[in-house]
């Protein structure tokens, strides 16, 4: 791709360009989304078997299985963390060079950044989600009161008051938070940055175009609901078991995390471009060559 390509583009530029580039480069993002989906997908598998059923009703049961379930949830997060800096490193040299890294080696260079990939976006993901969780505190805590209350009206009344108010709250912090916060990978891949940097560097690029962001996240949950439901159902028809129709309909996935990936890499150049004037500094490097590093052994890119 040539700097002349470089320039700010409207939300639907981003994803026409976004696509453009997954069809180009298809092959080798492919085979990244297959890599980074298969071990989130065998754990999903194994959580699965682990849950208790919703007909159990020893606490003991459920403590002990969500123990096991927990960590491989998170391990399977953090696989997923360093997966996804491999498929953006990969659209990033695409969308660059118009060729994406060779999948073995955007994973061990994502492998390399490992502690900063999942430092990094387990921080963004509690920051975004805090509110969430305020409110399901609230909710344990309010919850006695509701007990207590019994039949009172009154009492039902405030506590669905309190619990709404806290819900509201949580989702208008998450509709803030999150725009803030999707480009913490491609910095910490793209700049070399640390997880707190790149906590700060993704909120500062986000300032100004977080409606354009939310819109662009709109339309990424669309296609994923359409596509997931879709397949949902039609396995759903065929296999008579939720467990595995939920593990087999997660596979539609892995042909769209290519365009996830470099619809996220060409977000984050052209937020470069819109605040930092990156597409000139392209410009004068004549081609659309990553620059070499900067000082410190940084990027400076």
């Amino acid at each position: 791709m040539t700097t002349s390509h470089f320039r700010p583009r409207s939300a639907s530029e981003l994803v026409d360009a976004a696509i453009q580039l997954a069809r180009a480069n298809y092959q080798p993002l492919l085979v990244l989304s297959a890599i980074i989906s298969l071990p989130s997908l065998i754990i999903n598998l194994i959580n699965g078997q682990l849950l208790p059923s919703p007909s159990a009703t020893v606490d003991a049961e459920w403590r002990d299985r969500l123990l096991l379930t927990l960590p491989l949830t998170l391990a399977g997060t953090c696989v997923f963390f360093v997966g996804y800096g491999a498929l953006v490193l990969s659209a990033s040299e695409a969308y660059l060079h118009g060729r994406a890294v060779e999948p073995g080696a955007a994973l061990r260079r994502a492998a390399a950044r490992a502690g900063s990939l999942i430092a990094g976006n387990l921080l963004a993901y509690m920051i975004t989600i805090g509110g969430l969780f305020v409110a399901a505190v609230g909710m344990a805590v309010l919850a006695p009161m509701l007990t207590r209350a019994g039949a009172n009206v009154g009492g039902l009344i405030g506590f669905v008051a309190a619990f709404s108010l806290l819900l509201i709250l949580s989702l208008v912090w998450l509709v803030i938070a999150l725009p803030r916060y999707v480009n913490v990978t491609a910095v910490v891949m793209l700049e070399h940055a640390g997880p707190l940097t790149a906590v700060r560097r993704s909120r500062e690029l986000s300032r100004g175009s977080a409606a354009r962001i939310l819109g662009l996240l709109l339309i990424l949950l669309v296609l994923f609901l359409v596509v997931y439901f879709t397949v949902a159902g039609l396995i759903g028809g065929l296999v008579d078991n939720a467990a595995i129709t939920g593990m087999l309909s997660t596979f539609v996935f892995i042909p769209v995390y290519p365009v996830l990936g470099t619809l996220f890499t060409a977000l984050y150049y052209d937020l470069r471009i819109r605040r930092e004037g990156y597409d000139i500094e392209l410009l004068a490097q004549g081609i659309g060559e990553l620059p070499a590093s900067g000082p410190a052994g940084q990027a400076s890119y």
